[in-house]
């Protein structure tokens, strides 16, 4: 997926965590109604929510804190299902019906706000990709819970690969589209590298926040989940 910069474009997403992502919804019913929803409409719609989080935290006045900031995270958000063209149903949904596909989205995210280097001042987000060159590469590693087995099923497991590139990109995605072949409770891990095998000073991580739209029958808020992973329903 291409990356993004810390720019703004395209409709202004708001900058609440809800309404961000039914801003894009809207926005992507607002397309061809014969247009099927593909990846990078879901890419769009994620980048939109986190360019507003990062509008919002530049505007904000920020407390010192002593502990260092990361230099680095990774999101995911989903999985989405675009069943079929709009109007309707774009569904982030963790019940899949067995034969169809849904698309997990991963962020790599590079932090802009505080600088990691003193003189001259340099943030994270510049240094890394000042280079032009530094690889990264995103995994997704699946299991069935219900079998305690490897998942089946195409892109389940796999991996994708960039460079932090170019410069001032802020945040690079990926979107994984997976078709689970076998019924049960599926757990999907995300692990991410930023740096080559055997470098002499890499990056590694996996993602602890991940972002669920969906709501319950009461209506509650969707959420982040803190050190879970990715969970979803497969049935026949």
């Amino acid at each position: 997926m291409a990356p993004k910069t810390a720019e703004k474009s395209g409709y202004k997403a708001q900058d609440t965590n809800g309404a961000a992502v039914a801003a894009a919804v809207e926005h992507l019913a607002s397309l061809s109604q014969t247009a099927l929803v593909g990846e990078a409409d879901l890419v769009e719609m994620v980048e939109q929510w986190l360019q507003a989080k990062i509008d919002k935290k530049v505007s904000t006045p920020q407390t010192e804190r002593a502990e260092p900031y990361p230099w680095w995270d990774i999101y995911a958000f989903g999985p989405f299902q675009g069943l079929a063209p709009y109007p309707g149903p774009l569904a982030p949904n963790s019940v899949i019906k067995l034969g169809q596909s849904a698309t997990i989205i991963t962020t790599v995210f590079l932090n802009p706000f505080v600088n990691v280097i003193a003189s001259p001042p340099t943030t994270a987000a510049a240094f890394l990709t000042s280079f032009g060159t530094i690889p990264y590469t995103v995994t997704v590693n699946t299991g069935n819970k219900s079998s305690w087995t490897l998942a089946a099923g195409a892109g389940l497991n796999t991996s994708q690969a960039g460079i932090l590139a170019p410069f001032g990109t802020v945040y690079f995605s990926n979107a994984f589209t997976f078709t689970p072949t076998t019924v049960g409770l599926h757990e999907m891990n995300i692990t991410a590298r930023i740096g080559a095998l055997g470098s002499a000073a890499p990056f590694g991580g996996y993602a602890t926040w991940i972002w669920d739209d969906n709501t319950d029958i009461f209506g509650d808020t969707p959420s982040w989940n803190l050190n879970a992973p990715v969970l979803f329903q497969v049935y026949d």
